[in-house]
């Protein structure tokens, strides 16, 4: 009976030292997650600093005012990018961190603009502003313009006579 209690105190101790042994490590283990995450932030916000020298962001802004001349022309990331000398995926890195869009989607903003004028002000058709802006086709614009301004040019124009 001795050596039974014995044995039995004995496994109580293994049994409570194991216990504080997992709370320890769990304890360190969540230590370790927060300094893992305050690391990344903070090599996030200096990659980003980095990338986003003065010389990065004036290529960004070159091929800006290059699209806002250029926005009814079949454009290319690719040749945009070499215009600036970087690579295509780094541009477009460059370009959304700088404006908050996809160069794409900058374009077809652009080309949404270009195309409310030319509805409000002008007699021409659907179909031929929906070329002088840069889509390849009407069914591209008619969509582009839809997901954009929530309704199609159509009801844009006959909108804008309203007001």
């Amino acid at each position: 009976k001795r050596n039974q209690k014995n044995e039995l105190d004995y496994l109580k101790e293994v049994v409570i030292n194991l216990k504080e042994d997992i709370e320890e490590k769990e304890t360190l283990q969540k230590k370790y997650e927060e300094l893992k995450e305050k690391v990344e932030d903070s090599e996030d916000s200096k990659s980003k600093e980095a990338i986003l020298k003065d010389t990065t962001i004036s290529k960004v802004k070159s091929v800006e005012d290059y699209l806002k001349e250029n926005f009814n022309y079949e454009l290319s990331r690719e040749g945009l990018a070499a215009m600036v000398n970087l690579s295509p995926g780094r541009l477009g890195k460059y370009f959304k961190m700088t404006t908050g869009l996809k160069i794409s989607d900058y374009i077809n903003k652009l080309r949404i603009e270009k195309a409310n004028t030319l509805l409000t002000e002008t007699n021409k058709t659907i179909i031929e502003i929906a070329f002088e802006v840069g889509f390849e086709s009407l069914r591209t614009f008619n969509r582009v313009f839809f997901a954009e301004m929530k309704m199609n040019p159509g009801q844009f124009r006959q909108k804008s006579k309203t007001i």
